[in-house]
């Protein structure tokens, strides 16, 4: 059975992407994730009651003056919190080196990790003439580009023994440096377009080795989050530009940022 692992279930995007991974035969483990003050992939959209895996509300906290509630798995939580009951979604604890524990005790093995950490602010909204918010926008930094390398560095060796050794990534067309249009969102735009560089480094390191990559932009405020999920899916699971298994035809060498209609975007 090939597993998948989510880096937080959060929003119904998550929630709705991880039935879909059930569904279709995965063992899936997540995170717990927090709430934050937007609208992007790790946004809270309805908050966690209702139908779908029927995750636990993640970590608690205040706001700390930025806008973001901290994650989850940025806390001290030790405890087990792992359950099957979840809708089918093995969540873990989060402490990191805890989590990374249970999914090699219960699987041994990572085929896919999906980071969907994807954190704004309704506080970053400020122009260049407004005076930069350092506080908000190192926060931002932290949640969106430290976190998930340090995830990421938790976890490899467990993606290293498994088959299909991918890693997919939450991004947004606002970040594109090519296509910004903003004036404000600096704390987010920046965070997620040190993440491009990010992307890119590690294929650089990991591609050789037989990793491949999905960068995906949910497009959350255009299309709801069911079809989002399921377009992600697709894009997460299947091989990219092989037709006919000619490897002439594959197109798994170029890193693509993608969003929910299929449509590439430029970095």
């Amino acid at each position: 059975m090939e597993t998948v692992l989510l880096t937080k279930i959060n929003g119904d995007f998550d929630k709705k992407l991880a039935e879909a991974f059930v569904r279709e035969g995965f063992r899936v483990f997540a995170m717990r994730g927090g709430t934050c003050g937007g609208t992007g992939a790790g946004a809270s959209d309805g908050g966690n009651g209702g139908g779908g895996v029927g995750v636990a509300p993640g970590g608690a906290g205040g706001e700390d003056g930025t806008g973001i509630t901290p994650d989850s798995t940025s806390g001290s939580d030790t405890g087990a919190g792992a359950s099957d009951g979840a809708g089918g979604v093995y969540m873990l604890p989060g402490d990191l080196s805890l989590a990374r524990a249970m999914v090699e005790k219960e699987a041994g093995k990572l085929d896919i990790i999906i980071e969907l950490s994807d954190e704004r602010s309704g506080l970053d909204r400020f122009t260049v003439r407004d005076g930069l918010d350092e506080k908000l926008i190192r926060s931002l930094y932290e949640a969106n580009v430290l976190r998930p390398m340090v995830t990421l560095e938790a976890f490899i060796g467990l993606l290293d023994a498994g088959g299909r050794k991918r890693l997919c990534f939450i991004m947004s067309s606002e970040a594109s440096i090519n296509e910004a249009r903003g004036v404000d969102g600096y704390g987010y735009a920046m965070s997620k377009a040190a993440m491009s560089n990010f992307y890119q480094m590690i294929s650089n390191r990991l591609a050789p080795s037989g990793y491949t990559f999905r960068v995906y932009d949910p497009l959350l405020n255009e299309i709801g989050p069911e079809a989002s999920a399921e377009g992600a899916y697709n894009y997460f699971t299947r091989r990219r530009g092989t037709e006919g298994e000619n490897p002439l035809r594959d197109d798994e060498a170029r890193l693509v940022f993608r969003d929910a209609y299929a449509r590439e975007h430029a970095w």
